[in-house]
């Protein structure tokens, strides 16, 4: 250990004690990690703080043996990409749900401009639906 990692340590270790430094300090608690030497006070480190948490629990991930290492990257990767499948699958949805909706809409303008007895080619332009898809929603209407 250098003597400037020695002196950080000591220096931190006495600011800490004379009362100088705030609990809730992320960075103090981040140094008071980083300085500890004692695998047994990462339990109350990471008590203290989320984020330190997560990195306690990275870290003893990777201290373990290169076997168990791998396993946790692996199931990491297939957790991410579930994920990332999920959020397709999602946004999909969502897309072809506003595309619905779009059609919808057209619809509703189509059948409004009929009842008000506006031209096919009118609706037909106005709607983008074929003149066909227009006569069909006009005998749809006259059944009701």
């Amino acid at each position: 250990m250098s003597k400037s990692t020695c002196f950080s340590r000591w220096s931190f270790k006495q600011i800490q004690n004379e009362g100088n430094i705030n609990e809730n300090d992320r960075l103090a608690k981040w140094i008071e990690f980083l300085i500890n030497e004692d695998d047994s006070q990462w339990a109350i480190l990471a008590s203290k703080d989320p984020i330190i948490k997560k990195a306690v629990e990275r870290l003893g991930i990777i201290s373990q043996n290169p076997e168990n290492r791998r396993d946790y990257e692996i199931r990491q990767k297939a957790l991410k990409d579930i994920t990332t499948m999920k959020e397709g699958a999602r946004e999909e949805g969502r897309e072809q749900g506003r595309e619905e909706g779009r059609e919808q809409g057209k619809v509703e303008v189509a059948i409004k401009l009929l009842c008000k007895g506006i031209g096919i080619d009118v609706i037909s332009e106005t709607t983008g639906f074929t003149k066909d898809e227009i006569l069909k929603l006009q005998k749809n209407l006259n059944k009701e």
